[in-house]
Formats: C-alpha cells, structure tokens, sequence
C-alpha cells in the first residue's frame, strides 16, 4: 500500500478567501530548501473525515476533525551537500529528512531531483538507532508530478519494485496511480488559512508473493487520496480513502494528517549549480554508513550484542520470523516494558500494551496479529523505560 504518512508538507502565508489559482512550478519546490515544519497525523485507520468537494475557488475546512492518536513528524528540506550520502544520489538537488517525535529512533532521508518539468525521487536512506546503527539504502527512479502543476493537470504514473530475500521468496508490488489536479481554493487548519490546489489519486496496487517463480498470493489493493498543494510546498494536509473505497466523496478515511508548524522558507537561486564549498554541518561520528545485507540469513536467533543498560540477555526468535515470535530479556530491577513493530519506512505498524515487569527473567509472546502479513524487513522496538533498540528482523512467506 502507498505510504500515507511520510509525505511533504509545509507552509505559506496566511490569504484571503477571494483567490486566483495558482501553478506551483520547480522553483516554488526548490524553495523549500532551508526550511522545516513539524505535521500531525491520525495513528488510527478509521477517521471520520471527508475530502469535501472538487471545483474551483474551494474551501476545505479541516480546523473540527479532532486527532485522538497523534503521530508528531519533523521535516527538514536539505541541500544534498549538507548529507552524508550525497555520493549515492549524485542527481538530487533537494533531500527531505524525516523523524518522528512521538517514536524517535528512525530517521529517513529521501532524495529527490526536480526539474521544470518533472518531480523525481531517486532513492532514500534509512537510520535506525540501536546499539549499534544500521543504515538502509534504496535506489529508484519513481516520478511523484509532473510539472508545473496547475488545475486540471493529469497524468499516470506505474511504479514497479521486487523485494528479493535469498534468491528463492521474492515480493513484486506495482502501483498504478491516475493524478488530477481536481480543485483549488482555500483549506482551512488550526494554523491558519492556506492558498492551495488539491491533488486527486486514484490508486491500484498488487503485491505478489513468488516461490521459485511461481506466484503463491496476490493481493490488490484500491483507494484514493487527495494532497493539499501550497505554493512553495508539497503537501499541506492528506486524505486516504479505506481499501475499495469508489465514493469519491467518502466519509471515513484510513489517513489524515496536516500542517502544523513551520520554520523559515529561504529561497534559492536555482539558475546556481555551484555546490562548492558548502559547509557540513552533519555530525559523522555516530552514524554506521554500511548498507543492511539481508541475503544468506539462517539464523534462528537474534541476540543483543551491545544490550540496554536497564536489560541484559535480550534475544529474538526465530529469525527469520515465521507466524510467531518471542522476545526474552533480563531486567536487573523492576522497568516498565513495551514492544512495538516497524517497518523500513520508519512508520509503526503495530504495538503491544505496556507492561511494568518485576526484576528477573522474562519471555515475551508476540502474537501472530501483530506480525506482519507481507514477508520483507522489518524491525521490533523495545522500550525498557526511558531506552529504547530497534531489533532488525525478517519475515519469510
């Protein structure tokens, strides 16, 4: 399924009602650069919001919808000079960093190269702080708009990704995305009042499961979505329709999210190519750039090699994860305890209670709902009071 919380979304000038459309061109996102915001999104997958009506001169007001389960995600628009990974994605021309406030701990920076006439992202880097750090790469060539946008602009995009564990289980996805720009207008947040156009996005995805080249599942998926567009940035709120969702102007959502604050746009002179001497300002020291090799597993147990302080003896099994999994650990003095699971993204897909756990030996049953249906890579958190360590897991067909 697309990704419906790690999206762009910024800020421009509060307006008036009385508005003229607008056309956001690569300049406006090239713009972006130097600037950051914090977004608020929904954690639960059935929220009673609708995307209101396309037209022209639209207002969508968002300021009732309450967020009962909020996810808090800080985004920060980069010069590629300013990243440790600048090598990898000699293209880009702007990076967008992501992490989370509510569940720090994963950090994904995607690189994107924009020109007048197209959006492309070409690739990402995912950090994972644990005891030891890992680094994920990935390498693509998906286009996320055509530009300039204006109303009523539309195209297609069909993005295709094989996911191979071993040489023997692979996963093929492809997404089939029809893009109208289906309205402009005025949308109204707890922020204020933004000038914007509304991004349409009807989407068909399947992912296969394939044995020794014989497919053993499929599974398709339907829904759509609208992105609020502002001039100078991408996005300022989203709407996910549920899976199979044809009303175009649904009542229940299994996404919503939008702007909430925003720090300084400092634009850029993009006839300027010259990225000499720019200062790095990252901090290398405590970052592991090696890529995540996932081939020739066979091991059955994951264990903890350099563990949290307030727990010792931790270990995962089996792994590769089949439809059950154990945790056990050792805890020197009573800690409050909570397991959650997440994938490569960064986003968290499921989460047990916390427990509050007596000094000693423990065994910890995940159970089989909260394991993830699709094979691939995936990462268990373990909260042990104020610490916490990302566990690196693999799940198999």
């Amino acid at each position: 399924m697309k990704q419906y919380f790690l999206f762009f979304i910024f800020s421009c000038a509060t307006l008036n009602l009385a508005l003229s459309q607008i056309t956001l061109t690569h300049e406006d996102l090239l713009n972006m650069i130097g600037s950051s915001f914090t977004q608020v999104e929904e954690r639960n997958d059935n929220i009673a919001v609708s995307p209101g009506e396309p037209g022209v001169n639209q207002v969508w007001d968002f300021r009732s919808i309450s967020i009962v389960d909020s996810v808090l995600i800080t985004n920060e628009f980069l010069n590629p000079e300013e990243t440790l990974y600048k090598d990898q994605y000699p293209e880009a021309n702007i990076v967008q960093r992501i992490s989370s406030l509510t569940d720090p701990g994963i950090v994904l920076s995607s690189f994107y190269q924009i020109t007048p006439s197209e959006f492309v992202e070409l690739g990402s880097v995912g950090t994972i702080s644990m005891p030891f750090d890992s680094t994920i790469f990935s390498f693509e060539q998906d286009t996320v708009a055509f530009l300039p946008l204006t109303y009523q602009s539309s195209f297609t995009t069909v993005l295709n990704d094989t996911v191979a564990l071993g040489g023997i289980f692979q996963t093929l996805s492809s997404d089939t995305t029809n893009y109208l720009v289906d309205g402009w207008g005025t949308l109204r947040l707890p922020s204020g009042d933004y000038e914007c156009l509304r991004l349409r996005q009807d989407v068909v995805s399947v992912s296969s499961e394939v044995v020794n080249g014989v497919v053993i599942s499929m599974d398709v998926q339907t829904y759509i979505q609208y992105d609020w567009i502002g001039k100078n940035n991408y996005f300022l709120a989203m709407v996910q329709s549920q899976d199979g969702e044809t009303n175009p102007n649904f009542t229940n959502a299994l996404g919503f999210g939008y702007l909430l604050s925003q720090e300084g746009i400092s634009p850029v002179d993009t006839s300027q190519t010259d990225t000499t001497g720019i200062e790095n300002p990252v901090d290398t020291t405590m970052m592991d750039t090696s890529v995540v090799d996932t081939s020739g597993i066979d091991t059955m147990t994951t264990s903890i090699q350099q563990t949290l302080e307030l727990a010792t003896d931790v270990q995962v099994y089996p792994n590769p994860v089949d439809e059950s999994l154990t945790l056990s650990l050792f805890l020197p003095e009573t800690q409050s305890v909570q397991v959650s699971i997440w994938d490569i993204q960064g986003r968290k897909m499921s989460g047990l209670s916390a427990y509050v756990l007596a000094a000693g030996s423990h065994s910890l049953k995940i159970p089989p709902e909260f394991i993830p249906q699709q094979p691939g890579l995936f990462f268990l958190k373990l909260q042990v009071g104020p610490q916490a360590t990302f566990i690196r897991l693999i799940k198999l067909p």
